[in-house]
């Protein structure tokens, strides 16, 4: 049986950065065959991938590392240890303990017995980080070693996929054609929002400039109505009643004869308080649209703004 070393293909005196790039080496040969169609192959594709993690676990902490040489004598053989390369060309003998590990009584060409499988947290085909190559583990956002992302999002589903495929593996969605849609039918949104907010601002106009609400109707009396909300009609009259009230006054005390002349003075107040009124509705609408078209202008640089920032995200490669 070889060692961990040898299974490595690295010399005892190997630096801890050597003796990850061969792990990673033969990490990333092995979880290729974890997808194998034949079911065997794949599960020891997974038995290999596990004594690798455990290789990786002892080799590289210190603490371990020397507790394992120390052991095995450096030169003297470790019992129990099987080349994973060696298990897709034969059967290997049973494995016996291994230092820092249980013994596993089976063979590799086998199904491992429930009782003795180590359930691992998480699966054992990694996610390698494109930049190092280091195995990370699946659903991993950022590599363990350099920090570069691995992982994002579906669109879709909302499950973590790896960057390095185009479809996610929990939906099936190409994930950057899901991604653009959305984005586009986030834009389309922002464009609908902002030709409302500009139909609104010529419907005002259009309204404020007519001299009365006769010839309105339906959406265009509404908003008649609203702008006119508040004019000042209330103390038009009253000015012409006062009026009125003092010219009749006046005329009255000439006699019952001068009657004529109260009618006419009623007239004359009638005409100044309409006119009053009139200038008091159409200087408040004027106000009042210039506010409401004010209000709804304000709103569109920042819909511009939202589509600027949307079409510059991109989904990450």
């Amino acid at each position: 049986m070889a060692n961990y070393y040898e299974l490595l293909q690295v010399p005892p005196t190997s630096s801890p950065q050597e003796i990850e790039v061969s792990l990673d080496r033969l990490y990333n040969e092995t979880r290729r065959k974890v997808t194998n169609f034949d079911p065997q192959i794949a599960t020891q594709a997974n038995q290999a991938l596990q004594l690798l993690e455990q290789m990786r676990s002892i080799l590289l902490s210190p603490d371990k590392r020397n507790a394992y040489d120390t052991a095995l004598g450096i030169g003297a053989n470790a019992g129990g240890l099987v080349d994973p390369e060696a298990i897709f060309r034969s059967p290997a003998p049973p494995a016996g303990p291994v230092l820092g590990m249980p013994t596993v009584g089976m063979q590799f060409g086998q199904p491992m017995p429930q009782s003795q499988v180590a359930q691992p947290a998480v699966r054992t085909d990694a996610w390698t980080c494109p930049t190092c190559h280091h195995p990370n583990l699946v659903g991993a956002q950022f590599c363990a070693k350099d920090g570069v992302k691995i992982g994002h999002p579906c669109p879709k589903c909302e499950q973590m996929a790896e960057l390095a495929n185009n479809f996610c593996p929990a939906c099936g969605a190409d994930k950057r054609k899901v991604y653009e849609q959305k984005q586009q039918a986030e834009i389309e949104k922002l464009h609908v929002r902002i030709n409302g907010i500009n139909a609104q601002i010529e419907q005002i106009r259009k309204v404020a400039s007519l001299s009365s609400s006769g010839s309105l109707r339906g959406a265009d009396l509404t908003v008649y109505k609203e702008l006119r909300q508040g004019s000042s009609s209330g103390c038009a009259w009253m000015v012409a009643i006062i009026l009125f009230i003092t010219i009749s006054a006046v005329f009255t005390s000439m006699g019952a004869a001068q009657i004529f002349y109260i009618l006419f003075a009623l007239g004359i107040s009638a005409l100044v308080g309409w006119f009053v009124y009139s200038s008091g509705k159409k200087s408040h609408i004027d106000t009042q649209a210039k506010k409401r078209i004010s209000e709804l202008q304000s709103q569109l640089p920042g819909l511009q703004q939202q589509i600027s920032e949307v079409q510059s995200h991109q989904y990450p490669n």
